[in-house]
């Protein structure tokens, strides 16, 4: 029994050590006590957003798995379609995100529940113009309290991302605080306010000789760094399943509308 621990431990380790699941409208994540059950969350979701020139389609899929009650697996795949007026349509599944979260400590009356998470987004994405070419890897701070009116958590993540169609990696901070606001028995506000900041140079061989180098604060997608906004609707069918559509605004002016569910295998959270 202990050596087919060891090794079910051994192969998520070598799987693992990401992003957060964008299968949920919130990327906040926060520690959650495992239930009874056979511990397993799938679920899905739908993502548009248009630039004028540009319509993206993202079908994200959802698989978490309690290892054991303190250690989650978390697995994450993307299909995007994105529809050009300036060129011909572009489908294809997204670079694989995993994770894999350990609670360290469960919430308490004057103490946050708190988890350590590390991830991996490996490059499996099957056209080059979706994802980065790049393995990027994430170890991040997970927080949550229950302060009876509202749920609060609070993420700090570091990672290495990868600058799309560069070849390059760029080390990013991103930081990110939600909210849950009950509305009724099955009924609540969600909302969400995160920025990821680039910290020190890219690095790495160029694929596009004219993509230089450089220093400061290039984050993927923009300037000195990136804010979103995010605001929810969560409805809960039952224990099981649960239903989030809402909306995304970024620095940039972009929107986008956002559209999830999960189905939980084990008693419900």
């Amino acid at each position: 029994m202990r050596r087919l621990l060891h090794a079910r431990f051994a192969i998520l380790l070598a799987l693992l050590i990401a992003a957060p699941a964008h299968a949920r409208i919130i990327k906040t994540r926060r520690p959650q006590p495992v239930h009874p059950g056979l511990g397993l969350v799938v679920g899905s979701g739908f993502e548009y957003q248009s630039d004028g020139d540009e319509q993206e389609y993202g079908f994200p899929f959802l698989l978490e798995w309690a290892v054991t009650p303190r250690l989650q697996l978390t697995v994450e795949p993307v299909h995007i379609t994105i529809t050009s007026k300036r060129g011909p349509s572009i489908r294809g599944f997204d670079d694989l995100e995993t994770a894999l979260s350990l609670d360290v400590w469960s919430e308490r009356r004057r103490r946050p529940a708190v988890s350590i998470e590390g991830g991996v987004k490996w490059p499996t994405a099957t056209d080059s113009s979706i994802g980065t070419g790049v393995t990027e890897f994430s170890l991040g701070l997970l927080l949550s309290k229950d302060l009876i009116l509202t749920e609060l958590g609070l993420n700090v993540v570091y990672a290495q991302v990868g600058v799309p169609r560069t070849g390059l990696v760029q080390n990013t901070v991103q930081i990110s605080a939600s909210s849950e606001w009950p509305l009724g028995p099955d009924l609540s506000l969600t909302s969400e306010l995160l920025t990821t900041q680039g910290v020190g140079r890219r690095r790495g061989t160029a694929l596009d000789p004219s993509a230089p180098a450089g220093s400061g604060f290039n984050v993927p997608g923009g300037g000195m760094g990136e804010w979103e906004a995010t605001l929810g609707i969560a409805r809960s069918f039952g224990r099981r399943l649960k239903a989030e559509p809402g909306f995304i605004l970024q620095t940039d002016g972009t929107w986008q509308a956002v559209f999830a569910w999960e189905w939980d295998f084990g008693d419900g959270r």
